[in-house]
């Protein structure tokens, strides 16, 4: 809806400014003088827009670390008696990059 509304600013505006310069100029000219129009005229709107994806990042985030705490739940099951859980936050015991074998050599 947002967008919509700021298509419909850029167009008034191009037809208001027609009048007075060729289409295409006027449409360069629509299309920089909304960017402050839009921002003062339709706050409500880029407020709610912001708060919806505010919401959405809260809840990918969310079901992000309950997917990593059920991994890491997964993991320490998976890895026997004597991977209990350690002092880190998260998880069991991991390796460093630096101490793990990589090469043809594994």
């Amino acid at each position: 809806m947002y967008t919509l509304l700021r298509v419909v600013l850029i167009v008034a505006l191009a037809a208001l400014l027609s009048i007075f310069m060729p289409l295409v100029v006027a449409a360069l000219f629509a299309i920089v003088l909304q960017l402050p129009l839009a921002w003062v005229v339709f706050g409500r709107q880029r407020r709610r827009v912001n708060d919806a994806i505010a919401g959405a990042s809260r809840h990918r985030r969310a079901d992000r670390d309950r997917l990593r705490a059920a991994l890491e739940g997964s993991a320490a099951l998976s890895a026997g008696p004597s991977a209990g859980p350690s002092a880190e936050p998260g998880g069991g015991p991991v390796d460093p990059p630096a101490a793990r074998p990589t090469g043809p050599g594994r």
